[in-house]
């Protein structure tokens, strides 16, 4: 059932949706303004962020009628401010830039407002140069906080690449400005990303954990936990116990099919780039929730594998590669688990295989595993990391 604030936001709307074809000055007095307009679309957003898929499906119908309504209005309702600010607003949600083009190109749009008109421009129209000079200096805090809250969104985009840390600030920023949102949403999965890939564990996993309590059924929750996997797979967590149970108590908030997929993906992303204790972990938490003879338990046997055998129990990681088939596996599990028995093979066969060479030191002999193999996966690099230091002292000689 759709909730009440959802069912205010679609009244709001049908005034747009409803309208059929007719001249601007016929029916300029019964519309709604350009700002209820975009306040309705704002209400089907936010709904969406709450899990209301209904909302999420009506979004583009609403957003193409709203672009009909304002390229049809009297250009002087332009000037007024508000309505000004909430073409802005509207671009910046994700509406089509068409609109906003016509109202740079007819010059009615408030002059106090032309760097922001033109930057947001500038960004929907992928100039993202532009958009980042133009937009670059304007305070989010000094505009309503609706179009606030998506002017630090896209300023933190805009300068990610060349100033992490204000860019981090920014979508702090706009989670403040416009709490409960869409907005916060975005900002909040897009923080986490950044954090996670600046390698700062304690407040990567506080921000997943309010992100899990804020937002647990918003329809882009799967895209959260799909980049959760992922950098929680590149996290150095080895030894540090107290991380490893805070993410543990994280996923199994969600639902059982739910932190299966999740703690699958994490091990697949961990065994791909060589994270042993994360991929261990992982598939180890995920075993128990698969059913048996399932492609899932196959794909957590492999994970668990590709981790083991860089340990002191290589042996039974070989076993277990060898117990599953690769028809067992989806398509890129079974070249994973190609590259991995190729690297367990010479693993153990590079210590083995060291010979004289004329200036008194080591050298690798040729082992059997194919170099197409070896090729195939960067889990040949990654997951050998243990082991290769381990060659990398016989390669030097006696310990001195």
């Amino acid at each position: 059932m759709r909730s009440i604030a959802f069912t205010l936001g679609i009244a709001l709307a049908m005034p747009a949706l409803a309208i059929v074809p007719i001249s601007p000055a016929a029916a300029e007095s019964s519309r709604a303004a350009p700002f209820e307009l975009v306040r309705s679309l704002e209400t089907l957003q936010n709904q969406a962020a709450d899990g209301n898929a209904n909302a999420y499906a009506a979004r583009p119908k609403l957003i193409a009628q709203i672009a009909e309504r304002f390229l049809a209005a009297d250009p002087q309702l332009w000037r007024e401010p508000r309505n000004a600010r909430a073409v802005a607003t509207y671009v910046l949600s994700g509406g089509q830039p068409s609109v906003l083009r016509k109202l740079v190109d007819l010059d009615v749009l408030p002059k106090q407002d032309e760097k922001l008109m033109k930057g947001a421009l500038a960004y929907a129209e992928g100039r993202e140069a532009e958009a980042r000079q133009l937009l670059r200096d304007i305070d989010a805090q000094s505009l309503p906080a609706s179009l606030g809250g998506q002017v630090a969104l896209v300023q933190s985009t805009l300068l990610m690449g060349e100033d992490r840390g204000k860019a981090i600030a920014l979508l702090g920023l706009a989670r403040l400005l416009m709490p409960g949102t869409l907005v916060e949403d975005v900002a909040l999965r897009r923080e986490i990303l950044a954090i996670g890939a600046s390698g700062d564990i304690d407040r990567f996993l506080s921000l997943s954990e309010q992100y899990a309590r804020r937002f647990p059924h918003s329809v882009y929750a799967d895209n959260f936990w799909q980049g959760f996997a992922t950098s929680a797979a590149k996290l150095a967590l080895a030894g540090d116990a107290p991380a490893l149970r805070r993410l543990e108590s994280l996923v199994v908030m969600l639902g059982v099919a739910e932190q299966r997929n999740v703690f699958l993906s994490i091990a697949q992303s961990s065994a791909i780039g060589g994270n042993v204790t994360m991929a261990r972990f992982a598939a180890e938490r995920a075993a128990p929730l698969c059913q048996e003879g399932s492609i899932d338990k196959a794909r957590a046997k492999l994970y668990r594998a590709a981790a083991l055998i860089v340990t002191d129990d290589y042996d039974i990681g070989i076993e277990t590669l060898d117990g599953i088939a690769k028809t067992e596996l989806p398509s890129r599990d079974a070249q994973l688990r190609q590259a991995v028995l190729a690297l367990a093979h010479e693993l153990r066969q590079w210590p083995q295989a060291l010979e004289p060479a004329g200036d008194g030191q080591a050298k690798p002999g040729t082992a059997d595993a194919s170099p197409a193999a070896l090729q195939s996966s960067a889990v040949l690099i990654s997951l050998a990391q243990k082991r290769i230091a381990d060659i990398d002292q016989l390669l030097k000689g006696s310990p001195r």
